[in-house]
């Protein structure tokens, strides 16, 4: 390789990681700056959700898929916001809302009484399951009142909820991976747990190899940022 190829790489690695959220998180560290990445994030993903709702007339924005894009980008480390969680808390919770409607539709007795029990044996069953099965998703225990009202039972409309589960959480994958937040791939490890995107960003011992570029550049970055509050409480 010529010699100048490198430090040209390097610095245009740099130049390009500076413009990527965790960086400008970590040098601006403040509500606006959060509150920023998750508007334009929330947009795009349910703007693509939108569109192929549109396109497909299939019923691919219902009210819970909200939730789980504000969890997606406010807090990504969460394990509640693990693509895991999302998807087996909404899949349980398609589930276990089908099967109360099913039920309760059965009995044939008072419509209301249908309901009433529809709803509150599909929320707490869905409750009960996220915490056995220790995978909490807040906003599956919508998804599951949404079926069990019979808002949506047929089939292809629960396939259609799910799918779109499916499609929100790869765009939350590639929106942070980008972003160079360590977005688990399934699950967050335990002990790797973090509430704050930007000690996401800057802990990347666990989920990037040794000798990885982000990572070399988040040492650095936690280093610089030591170093500037060292000489300032001097």
């Amino acid at each position: 390789m010529h010699p100048a190829k490198g430090p040209f790489r390097k610095s245009w690695f740099t130049w390009i990681a500076r413009l990527q959220p965790w960086y400008l998180l970590t040098k601006y560290h403040n509500r606006f700056a959060r509150a920023v990445f998750a508007f334009i994030n929330s947009c795009i993903s349910i703007g693509i959700i939108t569109i192929a709702a549109i396109y497909t007339q299939q019923p691919l924005i219902f009210p819970s898929l909200g939730p789980s894009a504000f969890l997606f980008f406010y807090k990504p480390s969460h394990a509640a916001s693990s693509p895991r969680n999302a998807i087996l808390g909404h899949g349980f919770g398609i589930l276990v809302g089908w099967l109360a409607f099913m039920l309760f539709d059965n009995l044939e007795i008072n419509p209301v009484l249908e309901q009433v029990g529809a709803v509150a044996l599909s929320l707490g069953a869905i409750s009960a399951l996220m915490i056995a099965g220790d995978f909490p998703h807040p906003p599956a225990a919508s998804t599951t009142l949404i079926v069990s009202m019979g808002m949506m039972t047929h089939w292809m409309e629960l396939v259609a909820l799910m799918a779109a589960v499916m499609l929100l959480t790869v765009q939350a994958f590639v929106i942070n991976r980008f972003s160079g937040i360590a977005y688990p791939v399934w699950r967050v490890k335990p002990g790797h747990e973090q509430d704050d995107m930007v000690a996401t960003a800057l802990e990347t011992e666990a989920p990037l190899a040794q000798g990885d570029l982000y990572a070399n550049l988040a040492d650095q970055l936690a280093s610089r940022v030591e170093a500037k509050d060292l000489i300032k409480k001097k």
